[in-house]
C-alpha cells in the first residue's frame, strides 16, 4: 500500500480490505473515525499541499506532526489528566525514531479509547480557533 498523503500507511495497513476494528460492533463509532484519520494522516497540517504554514495550531513553537501532538505542552495543558497520563506512558519518552516505530505498531492494531480522545480534544481545540481556543489555553495555565 502506498500513499502520497501519509508515508507511514504503507506499515500501518494490515489488510488489502476493510481493517478488523471496523465491523467490531464492540468499538463506538466516534474511536473508529478518529482511529481512521490518524492512520491516514489526516490530524496533522506538516506536509500538507494547501498549507503554508504547518506550525502546531495550539502552541505555534514547532511543525504540526503527530510526534509533536503526543509532546505539545499546550495540548496536555488542556486535556483530561488521566489521558495524560496514558499518553506519557504509552509514549515512555522515546526520541523521534523509536516513537515513529511505536506510532506504526500502535496503529496497527485495534483503537485505543486513550488515544483517540488526546486527538478530539487537540481536534476540538483546533476547531475552537481563534480567542475562544487562546482563552482555553490561558485558563488551563
Amino acid at each position: 500500500m502506498e500513499s502520497t498523503f501519509n508515508r507511514r500507511y504503507k506499515f500501518i495497513k494490515t489488510t488489502m480490505g476493510t481493517e478488523p476494528y471496523w465491523v467490531d460492533s464492540r468499538i463506538p463509532g466516534w474511536i473508529k473515525e478518529v482511529w481512521c484519520r490518524i492512520r491516514c494522516g489526516n490530524i496533522v497540517r506538516e506536509g500538507k499541499k494547501g498549507f503554508k504554514d504547518w506550525q502546531c495550531r495550539l502552541c505555534q513553537n514547532e511543525d504540526e506532526t503527530l510526534e509533536h501532538i503526543f509532546r505539545c505542552r499546550s495540548l496536555k495543558a488542556a486535556a483530561n489528566e488521566k489521558i495524560v497520563d496514558f499518553i506519557e506512558r504509552w509514549c515512555g519518552g522515546r526520541v523521534e525514531a523509536d516513537f515513529d516505530w511505536l506510532l506504526m505498531q500502535t496503529l496497527r492494531g485495534d483503537p485505543i479509547k486513550e488515544i483517540c480522545e488526546y486527538i478530539q480534544r487537540f481536534e476540538n481545540l483546533v476547531k475552537a480557533g481563534g480567542t475562544a481556543m487562546e482563552d482555553e489555553l490561558v485558563r488551563l495555565q
